[in-house]
């Protein structure tokens, strides 16, 4: 197939994009935070467009083209890369010791949560899940002392919304969909007050509540995680 016939920004950023993908969210909100122009192509996850797989031989998303035809992959990656070209916003923190601490809240998240994020969604007996949701809560409560010891809110950061959570903040609205596929509650836990109050805040921000797909958009993705 002719590169022509491939949608792209000959100008400027190009991100190819799944709207229920809590990757490609991450991506999104960096773009909207960074104040940079972008064309937003979306690319559906059950029917891939058949050109997909010259812009990304893994047929992931999300991905980013640049004017010049150069690909950048992964999201968190993807998100760092336009943190780091944005004049507009700073979403990684000067100090290195905060840089350090930013890094090491994603890597927690990502190690404790995300796995077993898809470990509950793809669950099917009423044991399995009444496990992994378990050692869900334990990790969010080691999560919520990570946010209690850097600042007290309402971000991770305090007042300064950064990667720490525009990298992880796109899975809590997963963990509560899938507390409700699996009959149970996401609200109310002790020991998890400092997450509620980040994940409102940040759920709160224009770049995320204008971009986040409908709760049926989510819970549909996240059903289907199971097939």
């Amino acid at each position: 197939m002719s590169s022509s016939t491939i949608p792209f920004n000959a100008k400027g950023l190009t991100l190819y994009s799944n709207k229920a993908c809590p990757f490609s969210h991450r991506a999104v909100i960096t773009l909207h935070e960074a104040k940079i122009p972008y064309q937003l192509v979306e690319i559906d996850l059950n029917n891939k467009p058949s050109w997909y797989n010259q812009i990304n031989p893994f047929l992931k998303v999300p991905t980013l083209r640049l004017a010049d035809g150069t690909i950048v992959l992964d999201s968190a990656i993807i998100s760092k890369y336009i943190s780091e070209i944005s004049t507009e916003s700073q979403l990684m923190p000067s100090e290195p010791l905060k840089r350090a601490n930013v890094r090491y809240f994603v890597e927690f998240f990502s190690s404790n949560l995300i796995t077993k994020y898809f470990g509950a969604a793809r669950a099917t007996g009423d044991e399995e899940k009444k496990k992994i949701w378990g050692e869900i809560i334990e990790n969010l409560k080691g999560l919520n002392q990570l946010l209690v010891e850097q600042s007290k809110g309402p971000y991770f950061l305090g007042n300064e919304f950064s990667l720490a959570d525009i990298l992880t903040i796109t899975f809590i609205e997963r963990l509560e969909t899938v507390a409700k596929i699996i009959g149970t509650q996401f609200e109310g836990i002790p020991q998890l007050e400092r997450i509620y109050l980040w994940k409102n805040a940040c759920k709160e921000r224009s770049s995320y509540k204008d971009t986040v797909a409908s709760q049926e958009e989510i819970y549909t993705a996240v059903k289907n995680l199971k097939h």
